[in-house]
């Protein structure tokens, strides 16, 4: 929903006299303008703003007194979640490392919890999909080497290892200098065909 048209209607009707005829309809009193037009303001949401509260909770380090309770990574994992609907719209991506959000998802990507790495994975593949200046600045701040290691991982569960295979595609497609990196500096033909024939010795392998 797109608050800011309403606001303009608002603002429309609030301000509009109508000089044609005369209206059969008794003018709003101040007190209900004043409650509508606060109400419907209220109700718009500015991205940045936003996305600075959720890199807060990112932000949070353990042994912080947020965390000494069970909530610690459901809220980490709800943040990162809510995360992933800003970042799909490509100018709130690069929006993103500009309010140094981007570097605490890489961070993220290699947090105990898999269930955090798993949604920061997902972020962090939906920034860089198909944006050579994300892919840039992923590189800078050394993305790719902790998504080789998980796929290189034997204990990586096959979840996880499906998240860091779509950020490791996102990263690479058409940038020259990842791709470089992930075939020359990480072996990455040799690690795909290892994981290729680890699934076909998985229990469902045919």
């Amino acid at each position: 929903m797109d608050m800011n048209k309403y606001l303009g209607i608002l603002r429309w009707s609030l301000n509009y006299t109508d000089n044609v005829q005369p209206s059969k309809f008794e003018a709003m009193d101040p007190e209900t303008r004043k409650w509508l037009k606060e109400a419907l303001e209220s109700q718009v949401v500015d991205p940045a703003d936003q996305m600075k509260s959720l890199i807060k909770v990112l932000q949070i380090q353990r042994g912080e007194p947020e965390t000494e309770g069970p909530e610690f990574v459901d809220n980490k994992v709800d943040a990162l979640e809510a995360l992933q609907d800003w970042v799909e719209q490509i100018d709130w991506a690069a929006d993103l490392h500009k309010l140094g959000g981007f570097k605490t998802v890489i961070e993220l990507m290699q947090d105990p919890e898999e269930r955090i790495r798993c949604h920061a994975l997902e972020v962090f593949a939906t920034v860089v999909q198909n944006n050579p200046k994300t892919q840039e600045w992923a590189m800078e701040l050394g993305a790719l080497p902790p998504v080789v290691a998980t796929l290189d991982n034997d204990k990586t569960s096959e979840t996880e290892q499906a998240k860091a295979m779509l950020a490791v595609s996102s990263l690479i497609r058409e940038h020259t200098g990842a791709t470089v990196a992930f075939i020359k500096t990480h072996k990455g033909v040799a690690l795909l065909m290892k994981i290729i024939r680890s699934a076909d010795d998985g229990p469902y392998s045919v």
